[in-house]
């Protein structure tokens, strides 16, 4: 959170909140609010839309979709938050995977390029997830 961030709503004010996309242990990407934009922005939000045990979760579309939502990536976000090789044991195998595949198709879904160093991650820990459509 860098002082001097401008909001990424309104453009002119500065940023007094951050906002994180966030997919399991890893942060996608921050995005700066005034108090004025965050305000609007939460407002709009209907915790009715979220569901309950009574109801049925999203379908397969419903879940990438949100999923595909969470970029475009923001690699200097991104970086920190993953493991090295040398940490590999430190997560759950399939929670790297997982990760890896979502940021694998977050990218493509959004025409970005995976960096070297997390493109090796990527290729580290990937599995056979079909592309982002």
């Amino acid at each position: 959170m860098p002082p001097g961030d401008i909001c990424a709503r309104c453009g002119q004010r500065p940023a007094r909140y951050w906002s994180y996309a966030v997919l399991g242990p890893v942060t996608l990407r921050e995005t700066p609010w005034c108090g004025p934009c965050f305000e609007a922005e939460t407002a709009a939000e209907d915790p009715g839309d979220l569901a309950t045990a009574d109801e049925p979760g999203p379908t397969p579309e419903e879940a990438e979709e949100s999923l595909l939502a969470l970029g475009p990536i923001d690699w200097d976000v991104l970086r920190p938050c993953l493991p090295g090789p040398e940490a590999a044991g430190d997560a759950p195998a399939g929670e790297l995977a997982f990760v890896a595949d979502a940021v694998r198709r977050i990218a493509a879904h959004h025409g970005q390029t995976l960096p070297a160093d997390v493109a090796a991650f990527v290729a580290r820990h990937g599995g056979r997830s079909p592309p982002a459509t």
